[in-house]
């Protein structure tokens, strides 16, 4: 993935452009990592 990034600066995109880019589409965003845990259902 590093290397298709780094291919696409070299080609003249927006580093930031694809930093924003990638953070968007990261499955572990910071957002969700810094949501609470769900709380236990009593029974």
């Amino acid at each position: 993935m590093l290397s298709l990034l780094i291919a696409l600066c070299d080609r003249g995109v927006n580093p930031e452009v694809l930093t924003a880019l990638v953070r968007e589409l990261s499955p572990h965003r910071q957002t969700t990592a810094a949501a609470p845990p769900p709380t236990p259902r009593q029974p």
